[in-house]
């Protein structure tokens, strides 16, 4: 019954499209099965596709959704040879949770996780001052430290594997250019464009020549220490980083009192390749990863994908069936390179999804990653983007209105109207100015709940704060119907009470708008009293003054298109 589509093992099993496909189609069956389920047989299907979701999880190393999808199917009573899977799932995702990171970084992973996704923080950008190397870069130090945790996050947030903060050419122009005095602080024990895998097998090889040395002795705490580099520097290696990039020092300075950079100088490590550091360390596991890395057709085998799944990259996010050599390309001058990060903030920067939910299979070409200077290739917008960009630029001079988005409806039909909305809103929110967002009100919307209103109306309308030109019966039908529509979203969601209440309050719709001067923020207090630019007649204010104040911005649209050049604009691009 329950291996009926294969005689493997659950263990054994391999999707032959990838995990990520597994995980999607696993996430479809148990909905399905879910909604269906009436007797013991769909009860076991329910089982089986719930188990699916939580193996792929697991294989993906996604423990926070393993140990949740792991618990839900332990509650459906499983067979009792899925049963010690689950708990084993289950205590995976413990181990890997309960364990704290080395360095902490941040306390509030979720606006991390946002100002990643934003493009508000620089992943690859200078972290820190170190005792060893100032100015560390976040994978330079999760490395240095020994911080798998933090080193796989910052790789998924795309990373570049052998890219340093500074170079010593650059350090060295702006020394010869009289920056001394200013940039002093960046001279550093060690230079900080040695990459983050020629740190970390340093400091193996060290920690190896001073056991062999008696001047230090094996116990807990060090070996722990050990197994954390060990797993660090294995990682970048099977990632791509460079092995063959070699360590460089300074100049010894009798003057730098500094045991370490000392011992580096006593052991002759400068000069010295990864490969010739791993050997010297004696460390086995890293001397496999080398060997299963040592060439580019090995490379683009056996390269781990790098949203932190330690699968390669056809077992994971280029798994598909059409997408046997989409994870890397050698058009950097001849150089191999691996795809960017699926997990990481697109780059096409029109939004702020991972690359895999927006632009991964959207275009003809891949964006590609070049680990040493993070430049990306190619240098494009890809299809959605494209899209969404002319969508945005247009709608910027649209005069609005439900009649303008009923000639959409006609010509793109409900489907295609909420999905022109949905693809375009992060795109719309990142190129509004704060005082667009704030006269819109897209500020106070909640993405989901918004959708959800739309879906429920039964004639199309982009709602938002500022329907200036909408007349004024028309305007009121339009609030009756949108509130009418978000109570019934409320009804579907079984909200009641305070969560209720917050819902209907912050998405309300209201017949009185806002003045269009951006420096004033006085709303009507009488539907339609409200003075409209008798050029456009697409935007309205208190009085004279603050239609004078507001000019010179409004000027540079007004007027400049009317609604069907606006209308066939959007409907271009999005046919």
């Amino acid at each position: 019954m329950y291996f009926s589509a294969s005689t493997q093992t659950p263990t054994e099993y391999t999707p032959e499209h990838g995990w990520v496909i597994e995980l999607q189609d696993a996430k479809k069956a148990a909905k399905k099965a879910k909604g269906s389920a009436k007797d013991d047989d769909d009860n076991a299907l329910q089982i089986l596709a719930q188990f699916r979701v939580a193996r792929a999880y697991h294989k993906l190393r996604q423990y926070k959704a393993c140990k949740a999808a792991s618990s839900l199917c332990l509650a459906l009573k499983p067979h009792v040879e899925h049963k010690k899977l689950l708990m084993k799932f289950r205590s995976d995702a413990d181990a890997y949770l309960n364990k704290d990171p080395v360095l902490q970084f941040d306390n509030d992973l979720k606006k991390t996780h946002a100002d990643f996704m934003a493009g508000r923080r620089e992943v690859n950008g200078v972290l820190s001052p170190h005792s060893i190397i100032r100015n560390t870069n976040r994978l330079q130090a999760c490395a240095i430290m020994g911080d798998v945790q933090n080193l796989e996050i910052a790789i998924k947030y795309g990373a570049a594997l052998d890219f340093p903060f500074f170079s010593q050419k650059w350090l060295d122009q702006v020394y010869r250019s009289g920056g001394k005095e200013r940039f002093g602080y960046l001279k550093e024990v060690v230079p900080s464009d040695n990459t983050a895998l020629l740190l970390v097998c340093a400091l193996l090889c060290q920690t190896q020549v001073n056991l062999e040395t008696k001047l230090i002795v094996m116990n807990e705490d060090l070996r722990e220490t050990v197994e954390n580099l060990v797993e660090c520097a294995e990682v970048l290696i099977m990632l791509g980083a460079d092995v063959k990039r070699k360590l460089r020092l300074h100049p010894r300075n009798d003057d730098v009192d500094d045991l370490l950079i000392t011992n580096f100088h006593q052991r002759d490590f400068g000069g010295k390749s990864v490969i010739e550091l791993v050997e010297r360390s004696r460390q086995p596991r890293l001397a496999k990863a080398i060997r299963a890395m040592m060439t580019d057709d090995l490379k683009i085998a056996n390269a781990y994908c790098r949203c932190g799944s330690r699968l390669r990259w056809r077992d994971c996010h280029a798994g598909g069936p059409d997408e046997e050599d989409s994870h890397h390309t050698t058009s950097f001058k001849g150089k191999l390179c691996f795809r960017y990060s699926p997990m990481a903030r697109c780059p096409c920067d029109l939004t702020e999804k991972p690359y895999f939910d927006c632009c991964w299979n959207s275009g003809k070409r891949i964006h590609c990653f070049d680990d040493t200077t993070t430049y990306k290739e190619p240098k494009m917008r890809c299809e959605t983007g494209e899209k969404v960009l002319n969508m945005v630029n247009t709608m910027r001079s649209t005069k609005g209105g439900g009649v303008f988005w009923s000639k959409i409806f006609e010509h793109v039909g409900k489907g295609g109207w909420l999905e022109m909305v949905k693809i375009s809103w992060d795109a719309i929110y990142l190129h509004l100015t704060k005082e667009e967002r704030e006269k819109s009100l897209i500020d106070t919307y909640d993405r989901k709940v918004y959708i959800g209103v739309l879906e429920r109306l039964e004639t199309p309308r982009v709602w938002s704060g500022v329907h200036w030109n909408t007349g004024e019966s028309e305007l009121l039908e339009e609030v009756k119907n949108w509130n009418e529509a978000l109570e019934r979203y409320c009804d579907d969601q079984g909200l009641n009470g305070e969560a209720r209440r917050t819902i209907v309050k912050r998405h309300a719709a209201s017949p009185l708008a806002p003045c269009g001067c951006y420096s004033c923020n006085k709303v009507e207090k009488k539907v339609k009293s409200l003075r409209l630019c008798s050029r456009c007649k697409a935007i309205a204010y208190c009085d004279r003054n603050c239609q004078k104040e507001d000019w010179r911005r409004h000027k540079l649209v007004c007027g400049k298109q009317d609604e069907n050049e606006v209308l066939n604009a959007i409907l271009d691009a999005f046919n």
